[in-house]
């Protein structure tokens, strides 16, 4: 979503200012200072998902675990619009102002969420080492890790997708900062992108991104319609394993669900019973029924070339229920009974909205 706040955060800022007296040159955040990041301090207050609504119904494959608001004294903390697992105990979001955001999960012996701690945020980088700016080129909408090493993020406005591949030095941490996170504070490389996606409006680019298990990738637009109004969607036509490679893309079709349109898509992991299958959010909004939120599961066998997916619905998150802009989501960890799946949501940096963090367990229906 735009926003019309362009000013970086103090401390950001700062760091900014720090670079360029150290470098002596005229940019902003070199990326070996800006692997650094800085501290971030992460307020949480609980959040219930009924709210005096039913309680979750037996058809939804999926039970609510934890919640919270999140909330930072950080100017740009918020606007998180893209979710990704680090490491199997960590979480890294990207935002709509161009930011990263790290945080090391805290979970109590029955794995439920109970802390953020070792926070860290910093800026997206250009290929050319400058922090992104403008509204038309910040606007980073998702983030998936790839095998080889690194993330893919991508952006809306100017329509793009770009690889953060590892830095030299690892993920190791210091006293500084963390360096796990620290791959999106790299220079990045431009991948091809399907040309279809220009035709779309600036709002309306790869909202829902997501490695396939045999190491495809799809991506899945926001508001980019065909002519018998179905969601527009491409598949690699091969595995990806890092940015280097220029891949070639397939059609690929979504069934659309009333006036949902996706937000965030992750792939189920080796080892869960659903392993391959997709896990879809999409999102809905008006003034009259306010934002409503549905998960859905694609199965691994219709996501080929040509097809249009037929999404199989999990959950509802609407009213009475707590519920607010979620477009982030990444599968991290699993207890005994399932997946264990974070979704995060877009405050818009509006007074209105709120940063929601909840955490969910898969329960997996039957295949």
């Amino acid at each position: 979503m735009w926003d019309t706040h362009l000013a970086p955060s103090s401390s950001l800022r700062n760091l900014c200012l720090g670079t360029v007296l150290l470098l002596g040159g005229t940019g902003c955040l070199g990326a070996e200072t800006a692997v650094r990041g800085v501290p971030v301090a992460i307020e949480m207050r609980p959040v219930a998902l009924e709210n005096g609504a039913p309680a979750l119904s037996a058809e939804e494959a999926v039970r609510f675990l934890a919640g919270f608001e999140l909330t930072s004294d950080e100017e740009d903390f918020g606007g998180f619009s893209g979710l990704e697992c680090d490491q199997g105990d960590r979480l890294v979001a990207i935002s709509d102002r161009g930011h990263w955001l790290s945080v090391q999960l805290g979970l109590d012996e029955r794995g439920r969420l109970t802390s953020l701690s070792d926070g860290y945020m910093g800026p997206l980088l250009e290929p050319d080492g400058q922090a992104v700016t403008g509204r038309g080129r910040r606007d980073a909408e998702e983030v998936a890790s790839l095998p080889g090493g690194g993330y893919l993020v991508t952006f809306e406005g100017e329509h793009r997708a770009v690889w953060y591949g590892s830095p030299k030095n690892g993920s190791k941490k210091d006293g500084d900062g963390v360096e796990a996170s620290s791959v999106l504070a790299t220079r990045p490389k431009v991948l091809v992108t399907p040309p279809g996606v220009y035709e779309g409006d600036d709002n309306a680019g790869f909202e829902a991104v997501t490695q396939l298990a045999d190491g495809r990738l799809m991506l899945i637009t926001e508001g980019l319609k065909d002519s018998a109004g179905q969601q527009v969607g491409w598949l690699s036509e091969a595995a990806i394993a890092t940015g280097e490679a220029p891949p070639t893309y397939l059609p690929l079709r979504l069934h659309s669900v009333e006036l949902f349109q996706p937000t965030a898509a992750t792939t189920l992991p080796v080892g869960d019973p659903l392993a391959g299958d997709v896990l879809l959010l999409q999102r809905h909004y008006t003034p009259i029924t306010g934002t409503r939120v549905r998960l859905f599961r694609l199965p691994s066998a219709e996501l080929r070339p040509n097809a249009v997916v037929q999404p199989q619905e999990l959950m509802r998150i609407e009213a009475p229920r707590s519920v607010d802009n979620f477009e982030g989501m990444a599968v991290c960890g699993r207890t005994q009974n399932g997946a264990v799946i974070y979704i995060i949501s877009d405050d818009n940096f509006s007074a209105h909205q709120r940063t929601l963090l909840f955490q969910l367990e898969l329960t997996h229906p039957d295949g």
